[in-house]
């Protein structure tokens, strides 16, 4: 009986350990641009947050610095340059529910999500879009809470990645 406990303990913690931190992220696919821009005005990102408080406002900044670094190693990567008065511009906008991570810890079960919007878009001179993609990832449960930074980092580098796919 004790060798039936333990395996049952085991398979729990397992299958519990294993549902924990997970990010989810669904992408939705621009359809291809026919010539990529040679020249680009990089718009500040924009990063809003359901809570307002120091550390949020901070870590708000902090994810819009990253974001803008990484938007600027992709543009150089495909030889893209960043220039004031160029022809197209790109639009990335940022919203963040960081909630709750001790709900997710005691409660879980959705208790506390946490979720992330990460939308890059590419606007032509007349401000008419020519492509967007949106990016989403949520945070519902994890060990200790869950990390929901890390899943805003990943969700903003996934974003990144998918946009510079479509130049």
């Amino acid at each position: 009986m004790n060798r039936i406990a333990s395996i049952v303990v085991s398979l729990l913690v397992t299958l519990a350990l294993s549902g924990c931190g997970n990010v989810h992220t669904e992408t939705i696919k621009p359809s291809e641009i026919a010539q990529p821009p040679r020249e680009v005005v990089l718009a500040p990102v924009q990063v809003t947050s359901v809570e307002q408080d120091a550390d949020v406002i901070t870590m708000d900044a902090q994810w819009s610095k990253m974001a803008t670094e990484q938007l600027q190693t992709m543009l150089a990567g495909k030889k893209i340059a960043i220039s004031p008065d160029a022809p197209a511009t790109v639009l990335c906008r940022i919203q963040v529910r960081y909630g709750n991570r001790a709900m997710r810890y005691l409660v879980g079960f959705g208790a506390g999500r946490g979720n992330i919007d990460v939308s890059i878009g590419l606007q032509d001179k007349d401000g008419k879009t020519l492509f967007t993609t949106d990016s989403k990832a949520h945070l519902a449960v994890g060990l200790f809470g869950g990390d929901m930074p890390g899943v805003v980092s990943d969700a903003i580098q996934a974003a990144v990645t998918e946009f510079g796919s479509k130049l």
